[in-house]
């Protein structure tokens, strides 16, 4: 068998390409069943209005008071949450192992 004919094996049919081209496919993802408070934009322009609204009262360390817990919450929902909600998808703790040194399934 020839690399060509592997190929032709491994190629979709003609009909199946076009149907998946016609169909609206969108893979959910971490945010698909979030309410609109709690999306990726309304987090960044929510954490950012509480900052930059803190200067309101002109002083320097109130507004590092209220940046050090937004941001913290903000880096938290936007840069840690979503890669472990997808792991979870994906089996839970597939890597982890327990102190023992075994697997924790």
């Amino acid at each position: 068998m020839s690399i060509l004919d592997l190929w032709k094996e491994m190629t979709p049919p003609k009909e199946v390409v076009q149907q998946t081209k016609n169909q609206d496919i969108h893979l959910p993802t971490v945010w698909s069943d979030k309410p609109w408070w709690c999306q990726p934009w309304s987090i960044l322009l929510k954490g950012s209005s509480l900052i930059i609204g803190s200067w309101w009262f002109h002083h320097l360390w109130v507004t590092v008071i209220v940046a050090i817990p937004v941001l913290a919450w903000m880096g938290f929902f936007l840069l840690v949450y979503p890669p472990l909600m997808k792991r979870e998808e994906m089996g839970g703790n597939v890597g982890i192992r327990d102190v023992d040194g075994t697997d924790s399934r």
